[in-house]
Protein backbone atom coordinates (compact mmCIF):
# COMPACT_ATOMS: atom_id res chain seq x y z
CA UNK A 1 0.00 0.00 0.00
CA UNK A 2 1.49 3.88 -0.47
CA UNK A 3 1.56 6.41 1.53
CA UNK A 4 2.19 8.78 -1.19
CA UNK A 5 -0.46 11.60 -1.95
CA UNK A 6 -3.26 10.77 -3.71
CA UNK A 7 -5.37 12.90 -6.18
CA UNK A 8 -8.73 11.45 -7.44
CA UNK A 9 -10.10 13.66 -10.35
CA UNK A 10 -13.78 13.17 -11.47
CA UNK A 11 -14.24 14.21 -15.38
CA UNK A 12 -17.98 14.91 -16.20
CA UNK A 13 -17.92 15.05 -20.05
CA UNK A 14 -20.74 17.51 -21.75
CA UNK A 15 -20.60 17.95 -25.86
CA UNK A 16 -17.86 18.91 -27.76
CA UNK A 17 -19.38 22.97 -28.24
CA UNK A 18 -20.85 22.62 -24.86
CA UNK A 19 -20.59 24.32 -21.37
CA UNK A 20 -21.40 21.47 -19.60
CA UNK A 21 -18.30 19.56 -18.17
CA UNK A 22 -17.85 19.18 -14.85
CA UNK A 23 -14.25 18.64 -12.89
CA UNK A 24 -13.86 18.27 -9.55
CA UNK A 25 -10.71 16.99 -7.54
CA UNK A 26 -10.18 15.46 -3.49
CA UNK A 27 -7.00 13.74 -2.03
CA UNK A 28 -6.29 11.32 0.97
CA UNK A 29 -4.71 12.77 4.10
CA UNK A 30 -2.48 10.15 5.13
CA UNK A 31 -2.37 12.29 8.73
CA UNK A 32 -5.98 12.61 9.21
CA UNK A 33 -7.00 9.24 7.02
CA UNK A 34 -9.71 11.35 5.39
CA UNK A 35 -10.44 12.82 2.09
CA UNK A 36 -9.91 16.15 1.46
CA UNK A 37 -11.45 18.97 -0.75
CA UNK A 38 -8.81 19.96 -3.45
CA UNK A 39 -10.88 22.40 -6.38
CA UNK A 40 -14.12 21.95 -8.67
CA UNK A 41 -15.12 23.68 -12.25
CA UNK A 42 -17.90 23.70 -14.17
CA UNK A 43 -17.86 25.25 -17.41
CA UNK A 44 -16.17 24.53 -21.07
CA UNK A 45 -12.97 22.63 -19.40
CA UNK A 46 -11.95 20.10 -21.83
CA UNK A 47 -11.41 21.62 -25.50
CA UNK A 48 -9.74 24.15 -25.80
CA UNK A 49 -8.14 22.61 -22.05
CA UNK A 50 -8.46 24.63 -19.50
CA UNK A 51 -5.05 26.09 -18.30
CA UNK A 52 -5.75 25.55 -14.74
CA UNK A 53 -6.07 21.67 -15.11
CA UNK A 54 -2.89 21.74 -16.78
CA UNK A 55 -1.10 23.73 -14.05
CA UNK A 56 -2.51 21.01 -11.62
CA UNK A 57 -1.78 18.19 -13.55
CA UNK A 58 1.86 19.70 -13.45
CA UNK A 59 1.85 20.38 -9.67
CA UNK A 60 0.94 16.48 -8.69
CA UNK A 61 3.54 15.70 -11.33
CA UNK A 62 6.38 17.65 -9.05
CA UNK A 63 4.82 16.18 -5.85
CA UNK A 64 5.48 12.50 -7.62
CA UNK A 65 1.79 12.22 -6.42
CA UNK A 66 -0.46 9.19 -7.34
CA UNK A 67 -3.77 10.22 -9.87
CA UNK A 68 -6.58 8.52 -10.12
CA UNK A 69 -8.65 9.68 -13.34
CA UNK A 70 -12.33 8.92 -13.97
CA UNK A 71 -14.00 9.81 -16.91
CA UNK A 72 -17.74 9.79 -17.31
CA UNK A 73 -17.47 8.59 -21.09
CA UNK A 74 -17.38 5.44 -23.04
CA UNK A 75 -13.41 5.41 -23.94
CA UNK A 76 -13.81 2.81 -26.38
CA UNK A 77 -16.88 1.53 -29.15
CA UNK A 78 -18.26 -1.60 -29.18
CA UNK A 79 -15.76 -3.94 -31.35
CA UNK A 80 -18.57 -4.89 -34.37
CA UNK A 81 -19.27 -0.61 -34.62
CA UNK A 82 -15.65 -0.40 -34.86
CA UNK A 83 -15.51 -2.69 -37.57
CA UNK A 84 -18.71 -1.50 -39.58
CA UNK A 85 -16.33 1.88 -39.62
CA UNK A 86 -13.17 0.73 -40.39
CA UNK A 87 -14.85 -1.33 -43.24
CA UNK A 88 -17.20 1.43 -44.64
CA UNK A 89 -15.20 3.09 -47.20
CA UNK A 90 -14.91 -0.65 -48.85
CA UNK A 91 -19.03 -1.38 -48.07
CA UNK A 92 -17.47 -4.95 -47.22
CA UNK A 93 -19.00 -5.50 -43.60
CA UNK A 94 -22.53 -7.60 -43.41
CA UNK A 95 -23.67 -7.19 -40.01
CA UNK A 96 -25.24 -10.47 -38.34
CA UNK A 97 -26.77 -10.22 -34.98
CA UNK A 98 -30.64 -12.03 -33.69
CA UNK A 99 -32.62 -8.90 -32.46
CA UNK A 100 -33.49 -9.63 -29.36
CA UNK A 101 -33.63 -5.93 -27.56
CA UNK A 102 -31.27 -2.89 -28.46
CA UNK A 103 -28.68 -4.54 -25.04
CA UNK A 104 -28.23 -7.31 -26.82
CA UNK A 105 -27.31 -5.57 -30.09
CA UNK A 106 -23.14 -5.94 -30.61
CA UNK A 107 -23.04 -2.57 -32.73
CA UNK A 108 -25.06 -0.22 -30.21
CA UNK A 109 -23.55 -1.68 -26.73
CA UNK A 110 -20.53 -3.18 -25.26
CA UNK A 111 -19.98 -6.28 -23.36
CA UNK A 112 -19.43 -3.88 -19.98
CA UNK A 113 -22.40 -2.77 -20.69
CA UNK A 114 -24.40 -5.54 -20.72
CA UNK A 115 -22.80 -6.50 -17.74
CA UNK A 116 -24.01 -3.11 -15.86
CA UNK A 117 -27.43 -3.86 -17.16
CA UNK A 118 -27.11 -7.63 -15.68
CA UNK A 119 -26.09 -6.70 -12.61
CA UNK A 120 -27.87 -3.03 -11.70
CA UNK A 121 -30.55 -3.50 -14.55
CA UNK A 122 -29.48 0.15 -15.58
CA UNK A 123 -29.40 0.32 -19.22
CA UNK A 124 -26.24 2.50 -19.99
CA UNK A 125 -26.45 4.98 -22.95
CA UNK A 126 -25.39 3.72 -26.18
CA UNK A 127 -22.64 5.76 -27.53
CA UNK A 128 -22.81 4.46 -31.07
CA UNK A 129 -26.51 4.81 -30.56
CA UNK A 130 -27.72 8.33 -29.04
CA UNK A 131 -26.10 11.59 -28.33
CA UNK A 132 -23.79 10.40 -25.91
CA UNK A 133 -21.08 9.46 -28.68
CA UNK A 134 -20.68 13.71 -28.80
CA UNK A 135 -19.58 13.13 -25.44
CA UNK A 136 -17.76 10.13 -25.61
CA UNK A 137 -15.50 10.73 -28.70
CA UNK A 138 -14.48 14.18 -26.16
CA UNK A 139 -13.86 11.92 -23.36
CA UNK A 140 -11.54 9.62 -25.69
CA UNK A 141 -9.94 12.81 -27.00
CA UNK A 142 -9.20 13.88 -22.91
CA UNK A 143 -7.89 10.44 -22.82
CA UNK A 144 -5.12 11.24 -24.99
CA UNK A 145 -4.28 14.97 -23.83
CA UNK A 146 -4.17 13.41 -20.24
CA UNK A 147 -1.55 10.57 -21.81
CA UNK A 148 0.61 13.17 -23.42
CA UNK A 149 0.77 15.31 -20.38
CA UNK A 150 1.60 12.66 -17.99
CA UNK A 151 3.65 10.52 -20.19
CA UNK A 152 3.66 6.42 -20.75
CA UNK A 153 3.29 5.44 -17.38
CA UNK A 154 -0.30 5.65 -16.94
CA UNK A 155 -2.29 2.52 -16.65
CA UNK A 156 -5.34 2.17 -18.43
CA UNK A 157 -7.60 -0.55 -17.60
CA UNK A 158 -8.48 -2.79 -19.48
CA UNK A 159 -6.63 -1.86 -22.00
CA UNK A 160 -3.79 -2.10 -20.34
CA UNK A 161 -4.20 -5.70 -19.53
CA UNK A 162 -5.78 -5.58 -15.96
CA UNK A 163 -3.84 -7.08 -13.06
CA UNK A 164 -4.58 -5.90 -9.31
CA UNK A 165 -0.76 -5.83 -8.49
CA UNK A 166 -0.28 -3.48 -11.41
CA UNK A 167 -3.34 -1.25 -10.76
CA UNK A 168 -2.51 -1.06 -7.00
CA UNK A 169 1.43 -0.09 -7.92
CA UNK A 170 0.39 2.66 -11.05
CA UNK A 171 1.61 6.13 -10.50
CA UNK A 172 -1.24 7.23 -12.77
CA UNK A 173 -4.29 5.92 -13.42
CA UNK A 174 -7.18 6.56 -15.70
CA UNK A 175 -10.79 4.84 -15.71
CA UNK A 176 -14.00 4.81 -17.24
CA UNK A 177 -16.80 5.28 -14.58
CA UNK A 178 -20.43 5.92 -14.54
CA UNK A 179 -22.19 7.68 -11.82
CA UNK A 180 -25.65 6.83 -12.35
CA UNK A 181 -23.94 3.17 -11.89
CA UNK A 182 -22.06 3.88 -8.62
CA UNK A 183 -25.71 5.68 -7.00
CA UNK A 184 -26.98 1.96 -7.62
CA UNK A 185 -24.81 0.98 -4.44
CA UNK A 186 -26.36 2.33 -1.10
CA UNK A 187 -23.17 2.22 0.92
CA UNK A 188 -21.88 4.77 -2.05
CA UNK A 189 -24.90 6.71 -2.00
CA UNK A 190 -23.69 7.56 1.97
CA UNK A 191 -20.56 8.46 0.83
CA UNK A 192 -19.80 12.14 2.01
CA UNK A 193 -17.51 14.61 0.06
CA UNK A 194 -15.47 16.84 1.85
CA UNK A 195 -15.34 19.09 3.65
CA UNK A 196 -19.36 19.61 3.68
CA UNK A 197 -21.88 16.88 5.43
CA UNK A 198 -23.63 15.91 1.99
CA UNK A 199 -23.90 12.51 0.64
CA UNK A 200 -23.28 11.95 -2.56
CA UNK A 201 -27.40 11.01 -2.78
CA UNK A 202 -28.15 14.48 -1.25
CA UNK A 203 -26.04 16.80 -3.24
CA UNK A 204 -28.35 16.57 -5.98
CA UNK A 205 -27.92 16.89 -9.86
CA UNK A 206 -25.43 18.67 -11.89
CA UNK A 207 -22.41 19.10 -13.80
CA UNK A 208 -20.07 19.64 -10.75
CA UNK A 209 -21.65 16.54 -8.80
CA UNK A 210 -21.36 13.77 -11.29
CA UNK A 211 -17.67 15.18 -11.80
CA UNK A 212 -17.73 14.51 -7.12
CA UNK A 213 -19.46 11.02 -7.63
CA UNK A 214 -16.92 10.31 -10.90
CA UNK A 215 -13.91 11.39 -7.94
CA UNK A 216 -15.61 9.17 -5.55
CA UNK A 217 -15.55 6.31 -7.58
CA UNK A 218 -11.87 6.47 -8.09
CA UNK A 219 -11.68 6.01 -4.49
CA UNK A 220 -13.34 3.28 -4.48
CA UNK A 221 -11.52 1.82 -6.93
CA UNK A 222 -8.35 2.55 -5.12
CA UNK A 223 -9.90 0.83 -1.47
CA UNK A 224 -9.90 -1.99 -4.42
CA UNK A 225 -6.50 -2.20 -5.54
CA UNK A 226 -5.13 -1.90 -2.29
CA UNK A 227 -4.18 1.73 -2.16
CA UNK A 228 -6.34 2.35 0.43
CA UNK A 229 -7.31 0.37 3.42
CA UNK A 230 -10.67 -0.11 5.67
CA UNK A 231 -14.08 -0.59 4.60
CA UNK A 232 -15.76 3.17 4.35
CA UNK A 233 -15.13 2.69 0.96
CA UNK A 234 -17.03 0.12 -1.56
CA UNK A 235 -15.01 -2.08 -3.93
CA UNK A 236 -15.77 -1.62 -7.39
CA UNK A 237 -15.88 -4.34 -9.97
CA UNK A 238 -13.64 -4.99 -12.05
CA UNK A 239 -12.51 -6.69 -15.72
CA UNK A 240 -11.56 -10.03 -13.33
CA UNK A 241 -15.35 -10.46 -12.99
CA UNK A 242 -16.37 -10.87 -16.98
CA UNK A 243 -13.07 -12.50 -17.22
CA UNK A 244 -14.73 -15.23 -20.00
CA UNK A 245 -14.96 -12.11 -22.32
CA UNK A 246 -11.37 -10.70 -21.17
CA UNK A 247 -10.42 -10.42 -25.14
CA UNK A 248 -13.29 -8.39 -26.08
CA UNK A 249 -13.40 -6.24 -22.77
CA UNK A 250 -9.94 -5.38 -23.62
CA UNK A 251 -10.94 -4.05 -26.74
CA UNK A 252 -14.23 -2.25 -25.55
CA UNK A 253 -13.29 -0.75 -22.10
CA UNK A 254 -14.73 -1.41 -19.18
CA UNK A 255 -17.10 0.89 -16.57
CA UNK A 256 -15.52 0.75 -12.77
CA UNK A 257 -18.69 1.43 -10.42
CA UNK A 258 -18.86 -0.15 -6.45
CA UNK A 259 -20.98 -2.91 -5.51
CA UNK A 260 -22.01 -3.10 -1.72
CA UNK A 261 -20.57 -6.83 -1.14
CA UNK A 262 -17.47 -7.33 0.75
CA UNK A 263 -14.28 -8.70 -0.61
CA UNK A 264 -12.53 -8.39 -3.84
CA UNK A 265 -14.73 -8.99 -6.78
CA UNK A 266 -18.33 -10.07 -5.73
Amino acid sequence: MTTQKIYFIGCDIGGWHGTNDGFAVCEWDWDEKELKHVCEKSGSLFYPTEECIDIFIGKAKEEQAHLVIGIDAALAWPVKFAELVASAPGASHQPKFELNGAITNPYLYRETERFVKTKINITALSAPGANFGNNSSKGQALTAWFKKKLGDNVYRPPFDCWDEGTAGNSLYTLIEVYPAASMKSTKFKGLKWPPITQSMESLGDSDIVDAKRAAMTCVCYARTVGMLEGNTYPQVYTPADMSDKAGQIQKEGWIFFPHDGEGNNL
